[in-house]
C-alpha cells in the first residue's frame, strides 16, 4: 500500500502533459502512475487514473556490478528516494515536468507521451559502478536538477554539472566543490 515509505517517498505533483495543471505521479510496485483531477465544480472533482502501469516497476531488477543479490527499484533509498518531477529536457517553450530516478544504470530521464512515458538518454556516470551510489545519502540524495537542461550531482570528485542537449548528457567542466573527503 501507500504507507510503505518506498512508495509514498515517490508522490509527486507537476504539469506533465503541458495543460497548465499538475497531475499526480507516485511509484507503486507496478511502476510510475499518472492521475488527472477532473474539476466538476468549484468545490468537487474527481481522480482519473491515466495508467495503471509505467517505468521504475518492482520487477525491474538489475544485477549489481561484480554480481551479487539482484537490486530492484523499490530494493534501496538510492533508487526510489530518488524519482523527482523536472523541467529537465523540456521542449519547447511549454512548461510540462519530466520523469527522473537513479537506477543502476544511472540517472533515467522520461517525457509523458500522452499515455505512457518514453525513454530518453540515462545519465550513465552516475551509475552503480561507482558503489557509494547505491548506499550512501551523500551521493543519492544530491540529484539537483538546475535548469532545463542542467543537473547537479554528487560524484567521487565532487558536485558536478551535466547538461542534457535532447539527445546525450555531457559533464560541463566546471570545478567540482566539495571533493569527496576520504
Amino acid at each position: 500500500g501507500w504507507e510503505i515509505r518506498q512508495y509514498y517517498e515517490s508522490i509527486r505533483l507537476g504539469d506533465i502533459d503541458g495543460d497548465s495543471r499538475a497531475e499526480l505521479v507516485a511509484r507503486s510496485s507496478e511502476g510510475v502512475l499518472v492521475f488527472k483531477y477532473n474539476a466538476v465544480d468549484q468545490d468537487h472533482g474527481e481522480w482519473q487514473q491515466l495508467t495503471a502501469s509505467g517505468p521504475m516497476k518492482d520487477t525491474d531488477c538489475w544485477t549489481p556490478p561484480g554480481g551479487g543479490q539482484e537490486l530492484c527499484w523499490d530494493s534501496l533509498p538510492g533508487y526510489y528516494s530518488t524519482i523527482q518531477l523536472t523541467p529537465l529536457g523540456r521542449q519547447g517553450t511549454e512548461p510540462t515536468m519530466q520523469l527522473i530516478g537513479r537506477s543502476r544504470y544511472g540517472l533515467e530521464l522520461y517525457r509523458w507521451n500522452g499515455s505512457g512515458w518514453d525513454k530518453l538518454p540515462t545519465l550513465t556516470a552516475v551509475g552503480d559502478e561507482n558503489s557509494k551510489w547505491t548506499d550512501d545519502p551523500a551521493y543519492y540524495s544530491t540529484i539537483l536538477p538546475l535548469s532545463t537542461t542542467d543537473v547537479l550531482v554528487q560524484d567521487v570528485k565532487g558536485m558536478q554539472v551535466y547538461r542534457y542537449d535532447g539527445g546525450g548528457w555531457t559533464p560541463q567542466g566546471l570545478p567540482a566543490p566539495f571533493p569527496d573527503p576520504q
